[in-house]
């Protein structure tokens, strides 16, 4: 009776935590840009301490045509993240933008323009579930800014087209992997 007791309760555990996979501890959602800064606080983001700053700082002189952000900490350990900052610029200040793009990650950010609707600034592609990339639309003068982390494809919140091609299951990406902040 004593052994049975220690394995019915290890029983109720493992059934108890395998319903609870789904479960959201906290989560959070900004739309609006006077929100913007709450990003920066957000925990649990892989790569966070180096790879943040695809962001630019604030967006208080900038004209955002699109902000969201949604952040929810489950169970596992990393939360799932969908971030997407689209910013307008004016001629001068595209350029400067796109300068301090090509300059990050002490010019080792990728660029791509063969996975991407547009040309892309990348950092971190599928590595452990995680993504972070810029998106230059050059005839908009518009930077789309993206944070993926451990998001399926079909419940991203924004436009889909915005995805790499590529894209799996909670943001693994079948085609590349890869961490310009980290050796493999």
């Amino acid at each position: 009776m004593r052994k049975s007791i220690p394995i019915l309760l290890c029983v109720v555990l493992i059934f108890s935590l395998c319903g609870c996979e789904g479960l959201t501890f906290e989560h959070k959602t900004f739309t609006q840009a006077d929100d913007y800064s709450g990003i920066f606080e957000l925990t649990e983001l892989r790569y966070s301490e180096v790879a943040m700053e695809l962001f630019p700082e604030t967006v208080s002189e900038l004209t955002v045509c699109e902000f969201y952000c949604e952040w929810e900490r489950g169970i596992v350990g990393s939360a799932k993240v969908e971030l997407l900052l689209s910013v307008q610029y004016e001629a001068a200040a595209f350029t400067a933008e796109t300068d301090r793009l090509k300059a990050l990650a002490d010019g080792k950010i990728v660029y791509d323009t063969q996975h991407f609707q547009y040309p892309a600034y990348v950092s971190v592609l599928g590595n452990m579930n995680t993504n972070y990339y810029a998106l230059v639309d050059e005839e908009n003068q518009t930077v789309h800014y993206l944070l993926l982390q451990l998001v399926n494809a079909e419940n991203v919140d924004f436009d889909q087209a915005y995805l790499p091609a590529g894209y799996g299951e909670f943001g693994a990406n079948q085609e590349l992997d890869f961490n310009v902040y980290y050796d493999a």
